[in-house]
C-alpha cells in the first residue's frame, strides 16, 4: 500500500501535463474530423456550374488552404475558391472555448453526362494535409429550350491579323409574359470559345440593358437594343448588341456559344419563393480564319487596319528659328481600335530632312472617334516657308490593299538662328570700315551721345588708336572688365556642364524605366518599343563610337523584324533576348 501511494501521486501530477500535450498534439487531428463537404441541390446539368462548399472548423489560429485533391475526377473543372471566415465562442460548464470556421466555395462544371465524383479536397494546415470525403452525383444533358434563342453572326468569316471586327449578338425570349422575359434576361450568361483566340475591344457599356459574356479572365458586357420579332408564329423580345474583337492569332478555328438562364415557373413575390428551371440555347458552330497581312506595306504603315482614314496636322506657331521647338498636333480619324494607333517614324520621311522629330513616339489621346498626338519638332534648315504634309498608311480589308493619306502643308516661316560675331558689330558713328581720316572729312553733324560697341580686330588699327590721357587707370578698368568676363564665362561653362550632366543622367534613367515597361507589353508592342529605345540610346550614351553605333543599329533591326513578323505575339523568348542585350550594352556604354 505504501508503494502504491507514491505511484498514484506521480500519476496525478503528470496527468494534467500529459493532457495539455495531448491536446496540442491532436488539435490538428480534430481539425481533420471537422472537414465537411456539401454540394448544391440538383438536378445537375452539363455546362452549368455546381456550387461545392468545403468547411473546416479549427481551434488554433492558423490559416488553412484548400485545393482539389489529385485524386479528383478530370471530368469536373473547378474554379475558385471564394473564402470566408467565421468565429464561434462556446461556454460549457463555465469553460470558454473559441473556434474558427473557414469556408471554401468552388464552382464545378462537368464536361460530360453520367455519374461523376465531386472531390475529394485537400486542406493543408501548418504543413499537414487532410483530405475530405467525396460525393457522387449525376450530370444530365440540358436540351435547348424553345422559349429562348441565341445567335452570333460575325461580319466576316475571314479577317486579318491586327484587324478589329464585329460580331452581331442576338438574344431572344418568348414574349408571352413580360415578367418571365425580365427574369430570364436578368439571369442569362453567354459562354463562347471566341475569347480563347480574340481579345474583346468593346467599349464599356453605357446602360444597364447589357448582354453578358463570361470569360476565363472575367466578364464582358455590351450594350443592347430591345425590339420585338415574330418567328414561326411566336412573338419574341429580342436584345441585340455588337461585340468588338481584335484578331491576333493566325489560323482557322471553329467557334460556338451557349447561353444559360432560368425559366420562371411561379412565385417570386414577397410571400412565395420563386420556382425556376434552367434554360439553355446553343449557337450553331461557325468558322473564322485569321490571315496575315500581305507584303508591300509602305514606310508610313504602323499596323492600322480600317476602311478609311483622314489626317489633320496643325500648329499654333507660324514663325520660328532654326533649333526652336515647334508644337505640332496630329489628329487621326478612322473606323478602328484607336487605342492601338501609333504614328510612323517621321524621321525617315521627307519631312525628317528639314525637321528633327522626337526620338520617342508620342502617346495619343482618344476622344470619341479620333485620336490626337502632340509633340514638338525642331527646324534644321533656314528659309523654309511651310511645314510639309505628313503621311499615314493603313490596310483596307475590303479592297485588300494598303492606302495612304497625306496632310496639307501648314504655313511655317523658318529663319536662321544667327549668332553675331565680333566682326559683325559696327560703330554707332558710321560704317565699320570708316577710318579716323574719313571721319574728319565728313560734314559737320549734330553730336550724338552714342556708345561705340565696335570690337576692333585689326592690330594696325589698335596701334593707331591714340592712348587715353590716364593709361594706368584705363588699363586697370580694362583688366577688371576682362576679369569679370572671364569669371562669368567660367561660371556659365561650369553651370552648363552640370546642367548637361544632370540632363544626361535623367535621360539615361528614363531610358531604363521605358525598357522595364516593355516587360508588361504585348510581344509586338514590346518589340516596337525596343526598336525605338535602341535608336534613342545612340544619342544619350557616353561612349557611342562607330562600332557601338553599329551594335545599336543591329539590335534595332532585330527588334523591328520581330515587331512586323506575322507571329510576333509568339516570339516572347526572342524579345527577352533583345531586351537583355539592349540593357547590357546600355550599361556598358554609360559606365
Amino acid at each position: 500500500m505504501a508503494s502504491t501511494f507514491p505511484l498514484m501521486a506521480v500519476f496525478r501530477t503528470i496527468t494534467p501535463v500529459a493532457g495539455i500535450l495531448l491536446s496540442v498534439i491532436f488539435t490538428t487531428a480534430l481539425c481533420a474530423q471537422k472537414i465537411q463537404l456539401r454540394v448544391d441541390r440538383g438536378p445537375y446539368y452539363v455546362g452549368l456550374p455546381v456550387l461545392v462548399e468545403v468547411t473546416c472548423r479549427m481551434t488554433q489560429a492558423s490559416t488553412p488552404t484548400c485545393t482539389p485533391s489529385p485524386e479528383a475526377s478530370d471530368v469536373l473543372d473547378y474554379t475558385g475558391p471564394q473564402r470566408s471566415v467565421g468565429s464561434n465562442t462556446t461556454i460549457i460548464n463555465g469553460r470558454m472555448s473559441r473556434s474558427t470556421t473557414h469556408t471554401f466555395v468552388f464552382a464545378a462544371k462537368a464536361s460530360q453526362t453520367g455519374v461523376t465524383t465531386v472531390g475529394p479536397f485537400d486542406v493543408t494546415v501548418d504543413g499537414e494535409t487532410y483530405t475530405s470525403e467525396s460525393k457522387r452525383i449525376v450530370f444530365e444533358e440540358l436540351a435547348d429550350s424553345q422559349q429562348m434563342f441565341l445567335e452570333l453572326e460575325p461580319e466576316s468569316t475571314k479577317v486579318y491579323a491586327g484587324q478589329r471586327f464585329s460580331v452581331k449578338v442576338r438574344w431572344g425570349y418568348d414574349a408571352t409574359q413580360i415578367i418571365r422575359v425580365r427574369h430570364a434576361f436578368s439571369r442569362h450568361k453567354i459562354t463562347t470559345n471566341l475569347f480563347e483566340d480574340f481579345e474583346s475591344v468593346s467599349p464599356p457599356p453605357g446602360t444597364d440593358e447589357t448582354l453578358l459574356f463570361t470569360t476565363p479572365s472575367g466578364r464582358v458586357e455590351i450594350d443592347s437594343t430591345a425590339f420585338s420579332e415574330s418567328r414561326d408564329g411566336t412573338l419574341f423580345v429580342v436584345a441585340e448588341g455588337t461585340l468588338l474583337l481584335h484578331a491576333s492569332k493566325l489560323g482557322s478555328n471553329e467557334y460556338s456559344a451557349e447561353c444559360f438562364s432560368e425559366r420562371l415557373i411561379s412565385g417570386g413575390s414577397f410571400f412565395e419563393r420563386a420556382r425556376t428551371a434552367p434554360l439553355k440555347s446553343t449557337v450553331k458552330p461557325f468558322s473564322i480564319e485569321v490571315q496575315p497581312l500581305p507584303p508591300g506595306a509602305p514606310p508610313s504603315f504602323t499596323g492600322a487596319i480600317a476602311s478609311d482614314f483622314n489626317i489633320l496636322v496643325e500648329s499654333d506657331t507660324e514663325q520660328a528659328r532654326v533649333g526652336d521647338p515647334v508644337p505640332i498636333r496630329v489628329t487621326l480619324r478612322g473606323d478602328t481600335d484607336l487605342e492601338r494607333l501609333r504614328l510612323p517614324n517621321f524621321s525617315d520621311s521627307p519631312a525628317g530632312q528639314n525637321f528633327q522629330f522626337p526620338f520617342d513616339p508620342p502617346t495619343g489621346s482618344v476622344t470619341n472617334d479620333q485620336i490626337e498626338f502632340e509633340f514638338s519638332v525642331r527646324p534644321k534648315t533656314p528659309g523654309l516657308e511651310s511645314f510639309p504634309g505628313l503621311e499615314f498608311s493603313w490596310f483596307n480589308p475590303s479592297s485588300r490593299r494598303y492606302e495612304t493619306v497625306k496632310s496639307r502643308p501648314i504655313p511655317l516661316a523658318i529663319s536662321d538662328n544667327q549668332v553675331i560675331a565680333s566682326n559683325s558689330v559696327f560703330s554707332a558713328g558710321g560704317n565699320r570700315d570708316t577710318t579716323p581720316e574719313e571721319l574728319s572729312s565728313l560734314p559737320d553733324q549734330p553730336r550724338k551721345s552714342n556708345v561705340n560697341l565696335a570690337i576692333e580686330t585689326s592690330i594696325d588699327r589698335l596701334v593707331a588708336i591714340q592712348l587715353p590721357v590716364s593709361p594706368i587707370r584705363t588699363y586697370a578698368l580694362f583688366a577688371a572688365g576682362f576679369g569679370a568676363i572671364a569669371a562669368g564665362a567660367w561660371v556659365r561653362r561650369r553651370s552648363a556642364d552640370q546642367s548637361d550632366s544632370a540632363r544626361a543622367k535623367h535621360e539615361q534613367k528614363e531610358w531604363l524605366v521605358k525598357l522595364k515597361q516593355t516587360r508588361s507589353m504585348s510581344p509586338s508592342e514590346a518589340a516596337r518599343q525596343l526598336a525605338q529605345l535602341a535608336r534613342a540610346a545612340q544619342s544619350i550614351t557616353t561612349r557611342s563610337t562607330g562600332p557601338e553605333l553599329q551594335r545599336w543599329e543591329t539590335l534595332a533591326g532585330e527588334a523591328d523584324a520581330i515587331a512586323f513578323a506575322p507571329n510576333a505575339d509568339s516570339m516572347s523568348s526572342e524579345i527577352d533576348l533583345v531586351r537583355e542585350q539592349l540593357e547590357s550594352l546600355f550599361r556598358e556604354d554609360t559606365q
